[in-house]
């Protein structure tokens, strides 16, 4: 019996940390990714992944404690790194530490380019041409959070940055007026980055604003038209436009 229960919790620490590691695996930026895996990857990270690892770590733990009781002296050393690596392996496939490392910015203000200090004259900037106006989103904040969510003129916009293909991107972040959608990063599949929206956490191409997996698969948001300036520009030309102030917690990449 002891050896039977030893075993289980062996497979039940190698089922949790699969759960983990799949979609990280699958969803590797060096080589691309089939449908097939895309939405296996998706599965695991919001369906049954998530729940298989708590369910591992429910049955290991009740397991580790029976150890503990009754196994003696290696019945104890050996159930709590056991119950340790149940309790990382299910934490990780219950999060994303993609985003918990580079959490997506909400925008909390804006000031004038003329007043803008927290950058230098030749670091680049976005200009967002909306229906009520223009404003500019730092580049170097982006390429750290790879997306912004705010408004302009009471439009929900998503200002977006894919650190594989270098590449910026803004979008209308609704489908429809009054719904609208906040992104974060998912991860990145075949060289591009992998959005999910917080409302219906359906999957978004980055590149193109088109929905790849969930609930709004095959619908597209719209993209709104921008140019790359600098701030040396920006301020002489358009020194009132305003610019996105960092938060508390922003952190600008590195020059």
């Amino acid at each position: 019996m002891q050896r039977l229960e030893w075993a289980l919790i062996v497979l039940l620490i190698a089922s949790s940390a699969a759960m983990a590691v799949a979609p990280w695996w699958v969803m590797d930026p060096a080589r691309p990714q089939s449908a097939t895996e895309l939405q296996f990857a998706y599965s695991v990270r919001t369906g049954w992944g998530s729940v298989l690892a708590m369910m591992s770590l429910a049955a290991g733990a009740l397991l580790c404690m029976r150890r503990w009781t009754l196994g003696g002296l290696w019945g104890k050393l050996l159930s709590v790194p056991a119950l340790i690596l149940l309790g990382l392996s299910a934490f990780v496939a219950n999060s994303n530490l993609l985003e918990e490392i580079f959490r997506p910015m909400e925008a909390v203000g804006y000031i004038p380019a003329a007043e803008v200090k927290f950058l230098e004259p030749d670091d680049k900037l976005l200009v967002a041409h909306g229906d009520e106006g223009d404003r500019a989103y730092p580049l170097r904040l982006l390429q750290f959070h790879h997306v912004v969510n705010t408004t302009a003129g009471g439009t929900p916009v998503a200002v977006t940055w894919c650190s594989v293909r270098k590449a910026p991107e803004i979008w209308r972040a609704e489908l429809e007026p009054g719904k609208p959608l906040t992104f974060r990063i998912a991860g990145f599949a075949n060289g591009n980055l992998v959005l999910e929206d917080q409302q219906t956490h359906s999957w978004w191409a980055q590149a193109d604003g088109e929905a790849l997996l969930g609930p709004l698969a095959g619908r597209e948001i719209h993209p709104l038209r921008w140019e790359e300036t600098t701030l040396a520009q920006l301020q002489a030309q358009h020194p009132q436009m305003e610019v996105l102030q960092p938060a508390e917690d922003s952190v600008l990449a590195p020059r």
